[in-house]
């Protein structure tokens, strides 16, 4: 990861003097406040915040104060959003996170329109187990995610009459998926929608909200690290797509981390094209789910989660070699079972 103090991001928060209103908001405000949705509010706010609006410099603060030595990235970047002149007179309100079902946060941050507009931000995968889990189950879940249907209550919810959404990694599929599940009326208020490398959904989860995907072409705009890797899973994102140097000094995943994203001398996006890598990755992770079917999705899903595959990633022991050795040879023995869902989501097996 590369320092903080030299991120493109931070650098920005620091030096952008302009006020931010609804008529000079852009990307990289859109990725100022998904970053933002990382930081674990629900430690001073609660769980379900919904009272007087806090001024965010108040709020990274508070924030701040919180955090262990050891996390220079985000130390560094609440540091400059409680400095900021462009975000000096936002508020933010709604705090909302869920931890036990699902990994699941928002946040709503009011622009100096205040409540004339508002942007939605959603908080992606946070490194737990619970997290991973919740996002291999994107991969046959056709009603929805716990977090996508939480995602969608959030949404509907809103009393603003102009919305902003964003999300980074999960947090960009769950704002899209949050505007394709909501009614016409709500979705009518959100005039744009950010995601930044936030992958894409199931076929079946497209064709259940194909009326929201109808609109979400017009309004969603998909931003992502050259070699981008996450974004490309599922199916494509509507809208469009743009491509933004990420730093490679760590590998290609690391490139998936905003604090790597590049800047220009303007303080915008420093963008690019799409890697040839990244193609030749979208290409064969389209093949092999394009050819799977649901069954065998939910059988997959259900041996990696089994073997401990999303725990290994969370505690950062990747690749896990022997965990997906155990994985393979498990599959081997569900060669003879109906894979079933139960009312919490959960994939079992049931012997023929």
């Amino acid at each position: 990861m590369v320092d903080a103090l030299q991120s493109g991001l931070v650098t920005y928060v620091r030096e952008n003097e302009r006020a931010l209103f609804a008529g000079n908001y852009g990307p990289e405000d859109a990725l100022v406040f998904a970053q933002l949705s990382y930081l674990k509010f629900e430690k001073v706010y609660g769980c379900h915040y919904d009272g007087a609006p806090v001024r965010l410099a108040h709020c990274a603060g508070e924030l701040l104060r919180r955090l262990g030595g050891e996390d220079a990235d985000n130390r560094s970047f609440l540091e400059a959003l409680t400095e900021s002149e462009r975000y000096k007179g936002c508020t933010a309100d709604r705090f909302a996170a869920e931890n036990e079902r699902s990994q699941w946060a928002a946040v709503t941050i009011h622009m100096n329109d205040f409540f004339d507009s508002a942007v939605i931000a959603m908080r992606g995968t946070d490194g737990t187990t619970l997290g991973w889990t919740e996002d291999f189950k994107l991969l046959y879940k056709e009603k929805g995610t716990e977090a996508q249907k939480l995602s969608a209550d959030y949404l509907e919810d809103s009393r603003e009459r102009n919305l902003f959404l964003t999300g980074h990694s999960k947090g960009g599929n769950n704002v899209t998926s949050a505007f394709v599940m909501a009614g016409a009326d709500k979705r009518d208020k959100v005039v744009r929608i950010d995601n930044f490398d936030g992958p894409g959904v199931n076929t079946k989860f497209r064709e259940r909200y194909a009326q929201g995907y109808v609109q979400l072409g017009k309004r969603l705009s998909n931003f992502y690290p050259q070699d981008s890797v996450i974004g490309l899973l599922l199916d494509d994102n509507p809208g469009e797509s743009f491509y933004v140097e990420s730093s490679r000094a760590e590998g290609i995943l690391h490139e998936h981390d905003p604090y790597n994203w590049k800047f220009d001398r303007n303080h915008r996006f420093a963008y690019t094209d799409q890697s040839e890598l990244s193609k030749i990755i979208d290409d064969v992770l389209d093949i092999a789910v394009d050819t799977m079917s649901q069954w065998e999705r939910v059988v997959l899903v259900s041996v990696l989660v089994k073997a401990g595959v999303p725990a290994a990633i969370a505690e950062g022991r990747w690749p896990p070699k022997r965990i997906i050795s155990h994985a393979i040879r498990e599959a081997g023995g569900y060669g003879k079972a109906d894979a079933c869902v139960d009312s919490h989501g959960h994939a079992y097996f049931r012997e023929q």
